[in-house]
């Protein structure tokens, strides 16, 4: 019965993360239709949204997060300037493509 239950959480994990990131794609590309010089400060706009969101949501007590040091900062720093670099090359990507051909190219990246 255990197996059964996370299988089927496994599948509407899924389920729910293919929808939300067409979504998210479809939504982003409509902004950056609107408004199409302004693609990194789109990004950066995300990023400080998500920052706030989850700061929120540790004084809520939604979500912990953890304590970070000077020496901590020091040792991830690479990796958030990799995921930052990562995220503003996509969102020039979707900026510059339709949405089908963007869905095409993550397709191939998580595949």
């Amino acid at each position: 019965m255990c197996a059964r239950r996370s299988r089927a959480a496994l599948i509407r994990s899924r389920c729910f993360y293919l929808v939300a990131a067409l979504v998210m794609v479809l939504g982003n590309k409509a902004v950056l239709n609107a408004a199409p010089d302004t693609p990194l400060f789109f990004v950066c706009s995300q990023l400080v949204v998500a920052v706030v969101l989850f700061r929120i949501g540790d004084a809520l007590g939604y979500v912990r997060l953890p304590a970070v040091d000077r020496q901590t900062c020091a040792g991830i720093w690479p990796l958030i300037a990799c995921n930052v670099t990562g995220l503003a090359f996509n969102t020039l990507c979707l900026a510059l493509v339709d949405a089908s051909f963007y869905q095409v190219r993550l397709s191939f990246a998580l595949g």
